[in-house]
């Protein structure tokens, strides 16, 4: 799990679960390229999950806006 806690208010796109996957298999195949490769190449149900946001989102449009001073969670 991460925490975040804004500092100031900021958008965050709405597909960005897409960017967190992709930072996570980033991290994976730093330590272990043949398990980067198997997690991304896989048809079959990964074994992780991404989540979503968790915390005070405002819809707006294509973007959230997320509100500073507050704590969010992956």
């Amino acid at each position: 799990m991460f925490e975040l806690t804004l500092r100031a208010a900021s958008y965050l796109y709405a597909q960005y679960a897409m960017g967190l996957h992709a930072w996570f298999l980033g991290q994976v195949q730093q330590s272990d390229p043949d398990l980067s490769q198997l997690l991304h190449g896989e048809q079959s149900e990964k074994a992780f999950t991404i989540s979503g946001l968790e915390g005070d989102l405002r819809a707006g449009g294509k973007e959230f806006q997320l509100l500073g001073d507050r704590i969010y969670r992956w």
